[in-house]
Formats: structure tokens, C-alpha cells, sequence
């Protein structure tokens, strides 16, 4: 557990009829709901949860074989943001993969999602490749910063 501006930030893993009830946390991350629901039933979810019963961040992670894994969506309620909880999260969750026996794990993000690109680095993620055109594939066009989503970076740290 850790705690950051009065939050106390209890990290728990989801059942599998639970993991949709973070849809609209993991919204945040991924405007598609067809595109959550592909990877969805392959994760783990993760939920964080601050004083009250409702969830304030959630991750949904897939294995990647043995000792690998993705975090295919990592989202912070929106009136949340930028108070630190995205780090804890993430913390907790690296903690928690460790556990787990992962040793590698991977994350995702659009080539305009400059906030992401930086939060991620200074995680310690570093950049691994590009899958170019990968966004191509989502129903709607994505932009932000001025920029159109359409590679995603993904970063990896070894744990």
C-alpha cells in the first residue's frame, strides 16, 4: 500500500466477472470500447482504490509467456490526475507483477501521447520498438497534441 497526498492506494487484482466494471476508468486510456473488449478477456485487471469503494485507477495486463507481461491499458480517474496516483499505480503494479515471477514488462503508447511518452521514461521504461500503423486499425481517428495517433512506441523495463 502506498500513500500519497492522503490516498491511501490499495492495489487489488479483479475477478473475471469484474473486469468489466473498470470500463469506463480504462475509457480514459483507449477510446474504444471494441478495441478494450479484443484484449480484455486475455488480462488481468488491476484496480486501485482510495478511501471510498470506488476504483481511482485500474490496469489491464496480459502475459506475454512465462515471465513477460504488457499492460495493454493504465488509467487515473480524471479528477485525479496529475497528483502522483499514475505513478504509484504503476509502482504497486510493478511490485505486484514481481510477485508474480515477471521479469520483463512492456507498455504501449501513441506516438502523440507526449505525456505518456514522458511518464513512462521517467518510470525507467525504455523505448523497445514501433508498431507502425497500429492505430490505423481503431474505428475512429485519433489525435492529440495537434498530432494524429498512428504508431504505437512501445517502451519495456526489465524487473
Amino acid at each position: 500500500m502506498l500513500i500519497l497526498e492522503e490516498i491511501a492506494l490499495i492495489l487489488i487484482k479483479a475477478s473475471s466477472e469484474e473486469k468489466s466494471h473498470f470500463m469506463n476508468l480504462m475509457l480514459l486510456a483507449d477510446e474504444s470500447e471494441n478495441m478494450i473488449n479484443k484484449y480484455l478477456g486475455a488480462c488481468d485487471v488491476y484496480a486501485a482504490f482510495g478511501k471510498d469503494t470506488e476504483a481511482i485507477a485500474a490496469a489491464a495486463v496480459q502475459r506475454k509467456g512465462e515471465k513477460s507481461a504488457e499492460i495493454m491499458n493504465m488509467a487515473v480517474r480524471e479528477n485525479l490526475q496529475g497528483r502522483g496516483i499514475g505513478k504509484a499505480m504503476l509502482t504497486s503494479l510493478l511490485q505486484e507483477l514481481k510477485k508474480e515471477n515477471v521479469t520483463r514488462v512492456m507498455v504501449g503508447t501513441a506516438n502523440s501521447s507526449l505525456d505518456n511518452i514522458a511518464f513512462y521514461q521517467k518510470a525507467g521504461f525504455r523505448m523497445k520498438e514501433i508498431r507502425r500503423d497500429y492505430f490505423l486499425a481503431y474505428p475512429e481517428i485519433i489525435v492529440e497534441n495537434g498530432i494524429r495517433a498512428l504508431d504505437m512506441i512501445v517502451f519495456q523495463q526489465e524487473i
